[in-house]
């Protein structure tokens, strides 16, 4: 693997003929969509915007509403529901097991939180979010979310948790809760 990341940094191997499809960053949707339709693809490629501060200060913290909110955000006793969750992380154990049991359970889902921001979009349109963004900590301090679900990698756990706790939300996080003492 590493002589191949070499090669490619050399410039000794070309990729070109292997890329079908090329789009923007904010094209992902219609990536999403040659992925799983039945249009023949070779290798989709995501082009990012080139490289400066303000640029990458906005991938950070982006937040896309997928649904209309509240005027004000609610708490669950004013709105006589379900408590509104929000989600630390996006990935394939969250999307594939755990948001389907809370969706399972009557949960309302009220925002996902993914570093990268696709796998955020994707399963907020998929299962039905308000909104999903890259910074964790406007989940943290949004009124409109009753209790927090952590489903990001085990390094951080402990660290999600704890800014859950901090803003006085209860939270669910699968095992391990953290990795040292």
């Amino acid at each position: 693997f590493e002589a191949v990341l070499d090669m490619l940094a050399d410039g000794r191997l070309n990729v070109e003929p292997l890329i079908s499809h090329r789009f923007t960053l904010d094209q992902t949707e219609a990536a999403y969509e040659v992925v799983g339709g039945s249009e023949p693809s070779m290798g989709i490629l995501l082009e990012y915007p080139s490289p400066d501060e303000k640029a990458d200060e906005e991938l950070r913290e982006r937040t896309v509403v997928l649904a209309t909110p509240h005027p004000r955000p609610l708490s669950r006793g004013e709105r006589g529901e379900a408590p509104a969750i929000g989600f630390v992380g996006s990935g394939n154990y969250a999307t594939a097991v755990l948001i389907p049991a809370f969706k399972a359970a009557g949960a309302r889902f009220r925002s996902v939180a993914s570093s990268a921001g696709v796998s955020g979009v994707h399963a907020g349109k998929k299962f039905g979010f308000e909104e999903t963004t890259t910074d964790t900590a406007r989940l943290f301090a949004d009124d409109g979310v009753d209790a927090l679900v952590v489903t990001t990698r085990h390094d951080s756990h402990a660290r999600f948790v704890l800014q859950a706790l901090e803003a006085g939300k209860p939270v669910f996080v699968e095992k391990p809760l953290c990795l040292t003492l």
